[in-house]
């Protein structure tokens, strides 16, 4: 049986894309055109052939997949506003909690700390 490489789940994945593509400066449609791949291109999963190092690689199952594009979709704004680095709303930290993106910390937490202290 083959060995079967095991990715980050989607989220840890966009964030740590989000990190890179803010350094390298490009604007957020771009960075999630490129790690979602929405549009026109392929889907990358753990069969691609040369995945790019700028997409996710999604989940091979395809309820799986299907439940982490919805996630990634529904929350689309609250990547805007954190790689944009814009005031978190109340949503988006409460997101950012349950994903485990940051930590709440006892003085509070925001989404786009990540991105922010990376940049």
């Amino acid at each position: 049986m083959p060995n079967v490489q095991r990715h980050a789940p989607a989220h840890e994945q966009i964030r740590d894309l989000a990190i890179d593509a803010r350094r390298e400066g490009i604007c957020f449609d771009e960075f999630w055109e490129r790690a979602i791949r929405p549009g026109a291109k392929p889907r990358v999963n753990v069969e691609t052939q040369d995945p790019p190092p700028t997409a996710v690689v999604w989940p091979r199952d395809s309820y799986e997949c299907a439940n982490a594009l919805a996630a990634a979709a529904a929350s689309k704004d609250t990547w805007r506003r954190a790689y944009d680095l814009e005031p978190p709303t109340p949503g988006d930290r409460a997101l950012a909690i349950l994903a485990g993106i940051v930590k709440e910390e006892a003085g509070g937490s925001e989404a786009g700390v990540a991105l922010a202290s990376a940049a």
